[in-house]
């Protein structure tokens, strides 16, 4: 705690990256922004991302990216061919 004019001030606790990450990910940033923003390498924007998408019951989509290769144009072709029919 900190005093500041003979008052106690409790400090603030400090928060994560990976908080931080989460919590833009919920704002609807792209994975691109929040590795700027927090200055942070893809590889772990890339993971922190999974355990977003995880943690919002997204788990089978993570699971299907995964096996795919991480190769979206699989998934957006998939996509196509099925709204199409």
């Amino acid at each position: 705690m900190q005093y500041k004019n003979m008052v106690c001030v409790p400090k603030k606790p400090k928060v994560t990256k990976q908080s931080q990450a989460l919590n833009l990910f919920s704002e609807d940033k792209s994975p691109l922004n929040v590795a700027i923003e927090l200055d942070l390498p893809a590889d772990e924007v890339h993971k922190l991302y999974k355990d977003y998408l995880k943690l919002n019951g997204l788990h089978k989509l993570v699971q299907v990216y995964e096996d795919i290769d991480y190769n979206l144009y699989t998934i957006l072709d998939l996509y196509r061919n099925t709204r199409g029919s």
